[in-house]
């Protein structure tokens, strides 16, 4: 699959995969992998975030790629791949599976797993799962919440229905300090999460897919707010990239799906860790950044994570190191990001 003539971005092929819904009901989907170096190498699979696409990990992919096979996959729903095959989102369990089926396709028994963000769910359900498919877990900045933070009143108490949030409540919502979150806050008023999700979803869908001047917005903002551009293709092929891919509805519509399916993925992992334990070597890397408060309180939760993970399984090597770069640390310090990947452990 080729994004234009003489283009700078690598591009890959597209696979059929297949999906299991909620109710059982089976589906297929289209994913774009990228497949680069020489298979005889040590395999390396770059999962993304959210609203995130292949072309991000091009600089890693480079670097990786002298002395290591590298699969950057995009999630049905995102890139250039094709929709996702259920309208309300696929569960964590599907994604791992998509990731095994895509192993089975290349004809590799195992891999490096690295999850960006989001993605970094995936890698660690993949570990604990289908550890004999990993080498090693690396989590990039990955999507966390404390247990603390994910409870949330599925069942609030009357009086604060779903049906109310057209008129909010009249008392003021809890002042709980300046690092308080909107969804700390949210949840301590008792507004009921799933009608909340859904009004949101709902409205987002509808407003990024219902003008072609929206989704060009939206493709312009995605691609000025990445922070540091591609040292390895032309800022114009980049540009012309972005519009292609996040102009298209079924991408839009993707993006507000994975961020719908966020929730429920965080419970599944949950789930799985107090079910499991991740017999895999990992390595946690957190990104700070700007604004300093904010990265700080960031990476002092990933570095729980760590110690939950350290607690767990203590006959497993794992390490936790913060890198100097933004959210998007693939983009920003590419070649930090790579030898991270290839030595997670920190080889003396």
């Amino acid at each position: 699959m080729s994004i234009g003539p003489e283009s700078s971005i690598l591009t890959g092929q597209r696979h059929t995969v297949s999906y299991v819904g909620d109710t059982g009901d089976e589906a297929t989907a289209s994913v774009h992998v990228l497949d680069h170096g020489d298979p005889t190498d040590p395999a390396v699979i770059l999962l993304s975030g959210l609203a995130l696409a292949w072309f991000d990990w091009q600089d890693v992919t480079l670097a990786l790629g002298n002395d290591h096979r590298v699969l950057v996959l995009d999630r049905a729903g995102s890139g250039l791949s094709g929709p996702a095959p259920f309208s309300a989102g696929s569960s964590l369990a599907d994604e791992v599976e998509v990731v095994c089926q895509i192993l089975d396709q290349y004809g590799i028994e195992r891999a490096t797993i690295a999850g960006h963000s989001m993605g970094g769910l995936i890698a660690e359900a993949l570990g604990r799962r289908h550890p004999d498919r990993c080498e090693a877990i690396v989590l990039l900045d990955t999507s966390y919440e404390d247990a603390k933070d994910s409870d949330w009143p599925d069942n609030p108490p009357p009086g604060d229905r779903g049906e109310q949030l057209d008129e909010p409540r009249s008392q003021e919502l809890p002042d709980t300090g300046s690092m308080a979150s909107l969804r700390e806050r949210l949840a301590a008023a008792n507004v009921p999460l799933p009608a909340l999700t859904e009004l949101m979803t709902r409205q987002a869908r509808s407003i990024l897919t219902s003008s072609p001047t929206v989704a060009r917005l939206v493709a312009a903002i995605r691609t000025h707010t990445k922070g540091a551009p591609l040292a390895s293709a032309k800022r114009a092929d980049e540009l012309r990239v972005s519009r292609a891919v996040f102009t298209r509805k079924h991408i839009l519509e993707g993006m507000v799906r994975e961020y719908r399916s966020y929730d429920a993925w965080i419970t599944e992992l949950e789930e799985l860790r107090k079910a499991t334990r991740m017999p895999v070597p990992w390595l946690i890397v957190a990104a700070r950044g700007n604004p300093k408060f904010v990265s700080d309180r960031w990476v002092r939760k990933l570095e729980r994570l760590a110690d939950g993970l350290r607690a767990e399984n203590p006959d497993v090597s794992g390490r936790f190191e913060v890198v100097r770069a933004s959210h998007m640390l693939m983009r920003d310090v590419p070649d930090e990001v790579a030898a991270l990947i290839v030595d997670p452990q920190g080889t003396p």
